[in-house]
């Protein structure tokens, strides 16, 4: 499961970023919130903001983890 993925020197994200999908301070809707080792994450996270802001290359830094973290090259 993600808790947190970080970005630096990919594309527009030249400084650290974080996407973290552990649970804030508010106490809203608490009864969506999923408990796992010592974590308390949220199960959907949102992304907006305007034109050319990095959207698109956020998704593409993820997809890219998630290539590099399930590749099955060749193994001898």
């Amino acid at each position: 499961m993600l808790v947190n993925f970080g970005i630096k020197n990919f594309k527009t994200f030249k400084e650290k970023t974080i996407l973290s999908f552990e649970k804030g301070k508010k106490r809203e809707l608490n009864h969506h919130i999923i408990h796992t080792n010592n974590y308390e994450l949220l199960p959907i996270k949102v992304i907006y903001g305007g034109n050319a802001c990095g959207k698109s290359n956020l998704l593409e830094a993820l997809h890219m983890q998630k290539t590099v973290v399930t590749y099955r090259g060749c193994v001898e």
